[in-house]
């Protein structure tokens, strides 16, 4: 049923003992990090709800063909604009007729978190008193902007960041990049905090920024080096961070004769470019950027503290 879902094993398994059921009536909140599959499990989940042969794939029955399109028993809001009392007054007439094809309600609020604060208290009526063979999916990235009484009354399922097995497989199987890529593309996704699947082209220009960056560092040019940081908005400083890190573990494992690199469609240039440092100098190195990026966590400015710690790596390696 959840084969085009990769990851979140436990919640794939607890909904599909609710669905093995019938027990899908009432209101379910998926929450966690940006496109990691919330929305496509709902819809899933949605489509199997609605379907009237009860069948997990291939379906052709009435409903099946009809969702994604036009179904008289389902609907999504919140996807374009931000969820308004508009919304939620078109939600409790569609749950006041009865349903046409199938033989319950669907309804999908997807980017919950923009429901305005009047939105959110006109839904809390269908949520206290859900009639009957209805079903609401609330799916959001950030569950703590909603209004704590529709939280309790939600059935909630967390959804963690993907691993980066899971991360590579959705960017190679399903967005199409080549394997290379989307082994550096699912290191980001996995452990950095920013939406890569939404705009995997800027990631890998960042880290190619990254790269050349590390070659001018070799230089122990340390104005150049500042200069370079200076190219970058504040907002995307976090990210060329982790890019660098990124590349000088890289360099530490092609120094310790290793083989398996993040970065395995550059290890040419990266064979060569690595060269210019010491294991014990990339250590340190490695370390002392770690701590720009704790610095994100502190609301710290983080173009100035990542040139502070340059400089501190800069030092590092005149000793």
């Amino acid at each position: 049923m959840y084969s085009t879902v990769y990851g979140h094993k436990r919640v794939k398994e607890k909904l599909s003992r609710l669905v093995s059921r019938g027990d899908l009536t009432g209101s379910f909140l998926f929450y966690g990090p940006p496109s990691i599959g919330k929305r496509t499990t709902a819809f899933l989940t949605a489509k199997y709800a609605l379907c009237l042969n009860q069948q997990e794939e291939d379906c052709t029955c009435e409903s099946c063909r009809k969702f994604g399109s036009e179904h008289p028993d389902f609907m999504c809001v919140g996807q374009v604009d931000r969820i308004k009392v508009e919304d939620i007054d078109r939600i409790l007439d569609f749950t006041s007729v009865m349903p046409f094809t199938s033989d319950r309600k669907v309804i999908v609020l997807d980017n919950a978190e923009s429901m305005t604060w009047e939105a959110g208290n006109r839904l809390l009526k269908l949520l206290e008193e859900p009639p009957d063979a209805v079903s609401i999916f609330l799916v959001t990235t950030d569950q703590n902007r909603l209004l704590p009484t529709i939280i309790s009354r939600c059935h909630d399922f967390q959804f963690k960041s993907l691993s980066v097995e899971d991360a590579t497989n959705v960017l190679w199987k399903c967005l199409g990049f080549n394997l290379s890529e989307a082994r550096v593309l699912g290191w980001i996704a996995s452990e950095s905090s920013v939406d890569v699947f939404s705009n995997a082209g800027l990631y890998l220009k960042h880290r190619n920024q990254a790269f050349d960056f590390v070659s001018i560092f070799k230089q122990r040019d340390i104005i150049e080096t500042l200069d370079y940081v200076d190219k970058f908005d504040k907002t995307e400083i976090a990210v060329f961070v982790d890019m660098v890190i990124l590349i000088m573990t890289d360099f530490l494992t092609l120094l310790y004769g290793l083989e398996d690199i993040v970065n395995a469609d550059m290890r040419d240039e990266m064979s060569k470019a690595c060269r210019g440092f010491t294991d014990k100098e990339l250590l340190a190195m490695i370390n002392v950027l770690s701590q720009t990026k704790k610095h994100a966590y502190l609301n710290i400015n983080l173009s100035t503290s990542f040139k502070s710690h340059l400089i501190r790596s800069f030092a590092l390696l005149q000793r």
